[in-house]
């Protein structure tokens, strides 16, 4: 059960990926619209999916397999959202935007599997339903605080460089790439 989601998202990834590509360069949404959607799809739908399987019981291995599968093919649309928007809001600090991103996100995960057994002692489903809901909350909040604050480049990363005129000029890493 607990490879159901890696397989979901080892198949969804790379097709979440290129539809989030298709969207953005046949100009259908603009890249914001873009990471917006594609992040609140993975957020919410995990967050409902979580709760479900909170619901059913141990009894019921093959459902809440399939649920989680299906989760792992939801969180796969965060490849045309999150993942990527690092490279939209400072493409040239891109790499280091990632990597404290994911400082916090490897901390959070650490968090989360300690606080998952600290709200299990008896492994109750009542107390399986409140880590669930607890989880879901984090990705509703997720979803809600990425549609707020997802941007386009930030002035603080355009690069200025200086013409024959020795005025500053600034260039838009994002139109370039």
């Amino acid at each position: 059960m607990s490879s159901a989601p890696a397989l979901g998202q080892a198949i969804a990834l790379p097709l979440c990926g290129k539809f989030a590509d298709i969207l953005r360069l046949k100009k259908y949404m603009s890249t914001r619209s873009v990471r917006v959607l594609f992040q609140t799809i993975a957020l919410i739908c995990s967050a409902c999916l979580l709760i479900g399987i909170g619901f059913l019981g141990c009894d019921q291995t093959i459902v809440i397999t399939i649920m989680l599968f299906f989760s792992g093919i939801t969180l796969s649309f965060s490849s045309g959202g999150s993942i990527v928007s690092n490279g939209d809001i400072a493409p040239s600090y891109a790499g280091i935007i990632f990597g404290i991103a994911n400082a916090f996100g490897t901390v959070a995960g650490s968090i989360g599997t300690v606080s998952a057994k600290a709200l299990t002692p008896n492994g109750t489903q009542r107390e399986w339903q409140i880590v669930f809901a607890l989880y879901a909350a984090v990705c509703v909040a997720g979803a809600i605080v990425f549609a707020i604050l997802a941007r386009e480049v930030q002035d603080w990363a355009r690069i200025e460089e200086t013409d024959s005129s020795n005025k500053p000029k600034t260039i838009d890493i994002s139109v370039i790439s």
